[in-house]
């Protein structure tokens, strides 16, 4: 930004709400990244949603590391092990101390259900079987074929407490680690566009809300289904966000949906619950204009011994509050097609037995 300015990045994302050559400015170029890279990423991190592992996965340096963690990423960043793990990796490339960091396994799985971590290559594991579960609207369960014949089931697209279940119940000890995604056949009976939200959860033998954990969450709008080509590949499509493709009333549609990283061992007798819902996005309101922001004038670096002369940057005009969020298109009922020419499918990544 110039000198005393401040992008308007609200108002940008109303005048733009598709990727143009504005945002694509504004993109990483983690494939130019040649550096050594240290990442950390968390399998249960619901604020960005699986970026980390697919910035570790774009980045073109050889000299690559990942560690993954469960839970808050404030406790991960304080553990006393992990300092000293990131310290080794500065060591060994800033002080070019010969401390055997290089034999350093490329990349340390968290997987839930195992006492110690899985050591890989690469992410997803090369070993990964992506694995097909087809949706079968009729008994609301998940196999291993697609029905012969077709069937549908529905929910309220007004009614966030509105959903539609599958189940899969596990006959052996299964991993799964790496990228999920669903394949739909969806339609809106009333309307051109659908919000989606997806979770899936594990829940114990017994059943139950109580033995439930969340493994996975993905969520799309139908009319920005239309995938990115160059950045998608089997088990993880990415959404392109470069225009509306809106839906036909009534008429189905196939969506591709990726799900957040997962890593977890299910049990034999356990089972895996896919959820489908409406999604409305959280309005989310920021006052541009109405506030000054005050930053050190010298290099924009705190000194809290001497803050030194202030720069105010905004606040010089107020402006109206955007909302961030566009409002939610979900209106009636939403129908879920599954079985015959609607091949609906939950693609899980299983790692062979070991």
């Amino acid at each position: 930004s110039r000198s005393g300015m401040v992008e308007n990045l609200p108002q940008m994302i109303l005048r733009y709400p598709f990727v143009n050559s504005y945002w694509k400015d504004k993109m990483a170029r983690l494939e130019d990244v040649t550096l050594p890279v240290y990442a950390a990423a968390a399998f249960d991190d619901r604020q960005f949603n699986g970026a980390a592992f697919d910035a570790f996965r774009r980045a073109g340096s050889g000299e690559k590391w990942l560690r993954t963690y469960r839970g808050s990423d404030v406790c991960d960043l304080y553990n006393l092990a992990n300092e000293a793990d990131l310290t080794k990796f500065f060591d060994y490339y800033l002080k070019d101390m010969n401390n055997g960091w290089e034999r350093t396994p490329p990349v340390r799985l968290a997987v839930d259900g195992r006492s110690s971590p899985r050591e890989e290559r690469v992410f997803p594991p090369a070993s990964v079987q992506n694995t097909c579960l087809y949706l079968n609207a009729p008994d609301g369960t998940l196999s291993a074929q697609n029905a012969a014949k077709s069937g549908s089931v529905s929910y309220n697209g007004d009614d966030e407490r509105s959903s539609v279940n599958f189940l899969f119940v596990f006959d052996r000890d299964t991993e799964l680690t790496g990228y999920a995604s669903l394949h739909l056949w969806i339609a809106a009976a009333d309307h051109d566009d659908v919000d989606l939200a997806v979770t899936l959860e594990k829940l114990g033998s017994q059943g139950g809300e109580r033995n439930s954990s969340i493994v996975a969450r993905g969520r799309i709008r139908a009319s920005c289904r239309a995938l990115d080509e160059n950045l998608s590949f089997p088990g993880r499509p990415v959404q392109a966000c470069t225009a509306e493709q809106k839906l036909i009333p009534e008429h189905p549609a196939a969506l591709d949906i990726a799900l957040t990283p997962l890593a977890t061992v299910c049990r034999a007798g356990e089972k895996l619950r896919l959820t489908l819902r409406p999604w409305r996005p959280a309005e989310r309101r920021l006052p541009f204009g109405t506030a000054k922001i005050a930053l050190p004038r010298d290099n924009f670096t705190v000194d809290p011994r001497d803050p030194g002369e202030a720069l105010i940057l905004g606040g010089a005009a107020p402006a109206p509050a955007p909302t961030l969020s566009a409002p939610s298109q979900n209106v009636g009922a939403h129908i879920i097609y599954t079985g015959g020419e609607y091949d609906s499918y939950l693609q899980l990544p299983v790692m062979p037995p070991q």
